[in-house]
């Protein structure tokens, strides 16, 4: 593969931008040297190397603060700026001026302030989507929403689950125009494209973007009850690792739908009819066909009654047993029992005409967590799910990498979830429905636990006591457990029902999976914000939710909660990286910007710090870029992406707003 260096502006302009503008920071005798016009640098140096002793008897005006440093210090900061000349030199015979591949920086060495937009500066995907299964080592590009990109002010950045570098790698093979980046294909599974840009106006745009690349054709047959085919029903499928990735396709006359561009994960597969029949299904993605038997929506008996027995007897599946797990209480376990398809139990009680909900409590257990074996292929899962004879439906499908390795203890065990549905007076009975499947193998077993199925008389809100079923009732929804993104689905999306665009799902869910992918790559001081911070969010909107919360009003303090526990958690103390990772993941919308700006100007000792420690990472990243020749386009690049995050920040400091309403 052919590397394209920098342009010669890059590194010019990298150079001089690096110059720290507060004294404690970098070498200042050296700062000098970069600010001073290079070719009067130039000449200085020149009579310096061959008489030093006239050279120091009168250091020129730009050297002030090399005076009283010795002949050794002047000797240094000649050194290393001849061989920021020689560099750049070599970068300007290796490029062509013309339209842009690789990276680049700012022009400017002062950082002027940027100027505020009419509309936010946003890249999109072009022939890719952050919810679709995208095809594998196929182009796409990013497209400027807003303003004109500087196509000599770019870097891009991809990294995957096998990229050890925090940075990831930088994308060579790319082109720009005003308008767009062009980008190359890459291979299958999860793949994080982060861009740092500058438009022709100066606003700093950082941008990640998370992509699903496959190129695993898999077959699904469903088939009904009596094991006939279904066709014309629409069937979905998702990563169960990758919330909010689907693709829905139609069976065709022998109940067959092919999804494509899956990649090697975990896939789950749901339909449903208009009679209330469920097909569930969780499988490693392969060439070969699966097959998805549906359930039926059984008639009503009276076998199982809501008000005895916990709910527990009368069920077709599953053991009724002492568990340890479940602590020695009576529980209707439903196990994978050495099976590879899914294991699965119902029951079918009678719901009176004065009940308002009804409930299932229940826990998942897998011996992959403690056999070591979390976030690998073998990411056994679980369904529950509630139906009425109405057509209401509720479903809850988890997968042992999607709830966190903080949702279990030792022996594998999560707390106990509880999933809700509403009942009205023509509720006359419900299903209930409980499923669990090994995935890519039987070698390790995983069950369900079910403690106790009921009814409940109360309103939609009230007490613990009086309505256990709220789900804010949980015990992970009253204490969330750390280092677990579940309770923005389990506790507050199922009690404040705020859809897909919501705080709890679009914000809360989103970014504290996005950390939780990354984790790696940030520092264990940043690993530690991350998990603090990601509580204290969680725990921030537990207290805001109750009976009279709206979407608006729980969304309005979750979000008000940011900068407090930003700050707590020592969000100022970072090291640059641990920034650049934080505000790539969570993006500089407006939402995101408002937290970061209230943090940056609570004291202007934080901000400040900030910049001087930004100011440190590109003159250490310029200083790897002179000795290192070779490697020069990758430290050049990551000086160019930390220029973005200075000019970003320096905006929030400065109350320019890159972001209209900010």
């Amino acid at each position: 593969m052919k590397i394209s260096l920098l342009p010669q502006s890059l590194f010019v302009a990298l150079v001089a931008g690096a110059s720290c503008q507060s004294g404690g920071h970098a070498d200042r005798c050296f700062h000098d040297f970069q600010d001073a016009a290079s070719s009067e640098v130039a000449a200085f140096c020149q009579t310096f190397t061959t008489s030093a002793v006239t050279a120091t008897a009168g250091l020129p005006t730009f050297a002030a603060h090399c005076h009283g440093k010795g002949k050794g210090k002047v000797s240094s900061a000649c050194t290393r700026f001849m061989k920021t000349q020689t560099l750049s030199s070599a970068i300007a015979s290796s490029t062509t001026p013309t339209p842009a591949s690789s990276s680049s920086a700012p022009a400017s060495s002062s950082s002027p302030p940027s100027v505020s937009p009419t509309c936010v500066p946003t890249f999109v995907l072009d022939g890719a989507s952050e919810t679709a299964f995208n095809p594998a080592n196929t182009a796409f590009s990013l497209r400027l929403e807003c303003g004109t990109l500087d196509t000599s002010n770019y870097t891009v950045f991809f990294s995957n689950e096998n990229t050890a570098d925090p940075w990831g790698t930088v994308v060579q093979a790319t082109s720009a125009t005003k308008e767009s980046i062009a980008l190359p294909g890459f291979n299958s599974g999860s793949v994080t494209i982060t861009v740092a840009a500058l438009d022709t106006t100066g606003i700093p745009i950082m941008q990640s973007f998370v992509l699903l690349l496959g190129s695993i054709q898999m077959p699904v047959q469903i088939l009904d009850e009596t094991g006939a085919p279904v066709v014309g029903l629409e069937v979905k499928v998702d990563a169960t690792t990758h919330p909010g990735i689907s693709q829905n396709q139609t069976t065709d006359s022998q109940g067959i739908v092919t999804f494509v561009n899956l990649p090697p994960t975990t896939i789950g597969v749901f339909a449903q009819t208009s009679d209330n029949k469920i097909g569930v299904g969780g499988f490693a993605a392969s060439t070969a066909r699966r097959t998805v038997q549906l359930l039926p929506f059984l008639p009503a008996n009276n076998t199982t009654d809501l008000r005895a027995d916990n709910g527990l007897t009368g069920w077709t599946g599953g053991t009724t047993q002492d568990v340890p797990v479940a602590k020695r209480d009576l529980a209707l376990v439903v196990s994978t029992n050495g099976n590879t398809g899914l294991q699965k139990a119902q029951s079918s009680p009678k719901v009176y005409p004065f009940t308002k909900s009804v409930f299932i409590k229940y826990k998942f257990q897998t011996d992959e967590v403690p056999g070591g074996y979390f976030g690998t292929q073998y990411n056994d899962y679980y369904v529950v799910s509630i139906r009425s004879n109405t057509g209401a439906s509720k479903a809850i499908s988890q997968s042992m990498n999607a709830l966190g390795l903080g949702s279990f203890d030792s022996i594998g065990a999560t707390n106990w979830f509880t999933l809700t549905l509403d009942t009205d007076d023509q509720t006359e009975w419900v299903n209930f429905d409980v499923g669990v499947s090994n995935v890519a193998d039987n070698r390790y077993q995983s069950q369900v636990i079910v403690s106790k199925v009921g009814d409940l008389t109360c309103e939609e809100c009230g007490s613990c006591e009086t309505c256990p079923g709220d789900p804010m009732c949980q015990p992970t929804c009253q204490e969330p457990p750390q280092r677990s993104c579940a309770f923005y689905t389990d506790c507050a999306e199922a009690r404040l029902r705020c859809g897909n665009s919501g705080y709890p799902v679009a914000y809360g869910r989103k970014n504290c999976l996005a950390f939780q992918s990354d984790l790696s790559k940030f520092t264990a001081a940043g690993q530690d914000f991350i998990w603090g911070t990601m509580y204290c969010l969680q725990t921030a909107l537990r207290d805001a939710i109750n009976c009279d919360s709206t979407c608006s009003q729980a969304g309005d303090a979750a979000f008000d909660s940011h900068p407090g526990c930003y700050i707590n958690n020592g969000f100022c103390d970072l090291p640059p990286q641990d920034w650049w990772q934080l505000v790539k993941t969570v993006g500089t919308d407006l939402l995101s910007a408002k937290a970061l700006k209230q943090v940056v100007q609570t004291g202007a000792a934080c901000g400040g710090h900030i910049i001087g420690k930004i100011d440190d990472a590109i003159t250490e990243y310029l200083e790897q870029a002179a000795n290192d020749v070779l490697g020069s386009a990758v430290h050049l690049a990551r000086a160019a992406a930390m220029r973005v995050l200075k000019q970003y920040f320096q905006d929030l400091i400065d109350q320019v707003n890159p972001t209209p309403g900010l």
